[in-house]
C-alpha cells in the first residue's frame, strides 16, 4: 500500500505574508515539515504543491528531486479561497498509483516522525478511511461564546459536553475518501476514523506573526507546562492570576468602571480552536441541543466560501475564555453560585430560550492583556 505525502505551500498568505518560506531557527518554515517527512520514512512519494518558483527553488536547493517533488498547480487553485479538495484532487490526478494521501501544511513545524509512523502502522494494519490528529479531550461548557450585534452569548447550553479540537497537524485520507466520498458508502462522519492524540507543541499552527514569534520560542523548547496560579480576593470579585502577576496592576489594566458594577460579568477572551464537530451541526439536528438557540441559528447558515472549500478556519469565529486570567464575581451574601439542574431541565430545554448579550465593553482580549508590561506567559516553556 503506498502513501503519498502532500505539502500544499502557496506564496501569498494573507495573515502573514510568505509564511512558508519564513526562516525559523536556520530553516525555511516548509523544510520543518520535509524534514520530517523523510525522516519517517513512510512515504512512497512526498510532492510540494505550489503555484510559486521561489517557493519551488527554496525547495530544490534543500532536497534532490529524487527526494522531494514540485508539482506545480494552476493559479486558480492557489487563491486563499481556493478548496482543498481541489488541490488534492489535482494531485491524485498526477501521482495514479498513490492509495492513500497525507497533507502536511508546512505551518505545523513542530510534527514527530514517531506519530507519522503510528499513523502509518494504523493504515496497514487497522482499516481506516481516514486519519485525522485530536488535541486532548476537554468539556465544552459556559467559557464558550461567540460574538453577535448586541454583545458575546454563550456558545453552549448550560451543560457541557466532552469534546476534542481538531487539528490540521496530521491528515491522511484513502485516495477513495478524501472528498466525502465516505457518505456514498453510508458511514458516517467519524467511522473508521483512527484518530492521533498531539500535544499543544506540535499543535502549533503558524498562522499569524504571533504565532511565528511563539514557534521561535518553541524551538528550543521541550516541555510546555502550566504556570500555577494564585486565587485573589478583590472586593466583590475573586481574580484568578498566573503566580508572579501583579493583583494592583492588572485590576488598574481592567479599570474601576468595569471592576464597580460585579452584577455584569467581566470576560477575558481568546480564540478557540474549532471544535473538530461544527461542521457535524450543519448536518446532525440532535447535536443541537448542545448549543444555544442563538448559536444554533447562527452555526446552521454557514457561508457559501465555508460550504465552498470546507476551511475550518472561515467558520464563525468562537471565543473561550481564558482559563488563567480571569474574574468571577463573588455570590451575594457568600451563598454558593452553583444550583442543581435536573436531567429533566437538561434534556428539555424550551426552544425559545433566550439570554441577555454580555455588552462589549464587559470584554477584554488576550491580545490587548498581552501587551501589557505585567503580562506574564500562562505556560511555562521548559
Amino acid at each position: 500500500m503506498k502513501i503519498g505525502a502532500l505539502v500544499p505551500a502557496r506564496l501569498n498568505s494573507l495573515r502573514l505574508p510568505r509564511k512558508n518560506i519564513l526562516p525559523l531557527a536556520g530553516k525555511p518554515l516548509v523544510n520543518w515539515t520535509i524534514d520530517v517527512l523523510l525522516e519517517s520514512d513512510c512515504f512512497a512519494d512526498i510532492t510540494l504543491s505550489t503555484e510559486s518558483e521561489e517557493i519551488a527553488d527554496v525547495v530544490r536547493s534543500h532536497y534532490p528531486e529524487s527526494a522531494v517533488k514540485i508539482l506545480f498547480r494552476p493559479e486558480g487553485l492557489a487563491r486563499h479561497d481556493s478548496p482543498m479538495r481541489e488541490v488534492i484532487r489535482h494531485y491524485l490526478q498526477n501521482r495514479p498509483a498513490i492509495d492513500w494521501l497525507g497533507i502536511f501544511l508546512p505551518t505545523f513545524p513542530f510534527r514527530t516522525a514517531a506519530q507519522i509512523r503510528k499513523a502509518s502502522n494504523a493504515i496497514h494494519t487497522l482499516a481506516p478511511i481516514r486519519v485525522t490528529s485530536v488535541t486532548r479531550e476537554e468539556t465544552f461548557s459556559r467559557d464558550f461564546y461567540y460574538e453577535s450585534k448586541e454583545g458575546f452569548r454563550h456558545f453552549f447550553r448550560d451543560h457541557g459536553i466532552f469534546c476534542r479540537h481538531s487539528s490540521g497537524c496530521y491528515t491522511f485520507h484513502h485516495r477513495d475518501f478524501t472528498d466525502g466520498e465516505w457518505s456514498r458508502y453510508n458511514l458516517a462522519m467519524n467511522e473508521r476514523n483512527y484518530r492521533l492524540q498531539v500535544d499543544a507543541r506540535e499543535n502549533t499552527d503558524v498562522d499569524t506573526q504571533e504565532d511565528f514569534e511563539l514557534s521561535k520560542r518553541l524551538t528550543s523548547v521541550r516541555e510546555i507546562e502550566p504556570r500555577p496560579l494564585v486565587l485573589h480576593e478583590a472586593g466583590p470579585w475573586f481574580v484568578s492570576l498566573p503566580k508572579g502577576v501583579p493583583l494592583e496592576d492588572f485590576l488598574a489594566f481592567i479599570g474601576p468602571a468595569r471592576l464597580a458594577d460585579p452584577g455584569q460579568p467581566l470576560l477575558i477572551l481568546e480564540k478557540a480552536p474549532q471544535p473538530v464537530f461544527q461542521f457535524r451541526f450543519y448536518e446532525s439536528s440532535p447535536m443541537r441541543k448542545y448549543l444555544a438557540c442563538q448559536t444554533a441559528e447562527r452555526l446552521m447558515r454557514p457561508s457559501e466560501l465555508v460550504v465552498k472549500t470546507q476551511n475550518m478556519q472561515l467558520l464563525p469565529t468562537t471565543y473561550r475564555q481564558n482559563e488563567s486570567y480571569r474574574l468571577t464575581a463573588k455570590a451575594p451574601n457568600g451563598a454558593t453560585q452553583i444550583e442543581p439542574v435536573s436531567k429533566e431541565a437538561m434534556l428539555h430545554i424550551p426552544a425559545t430560550d433566550t439570554e441577555e448579550a454580555i455588552a462589549h465593553d464587559r470584554v477584554i482580549f488576550m491580545e490587548e492583556l498581552r501587551k501589557q508590561q505585567f503580562y506574564l506567559d500562562p505556560f511555562l516553556l521548559t
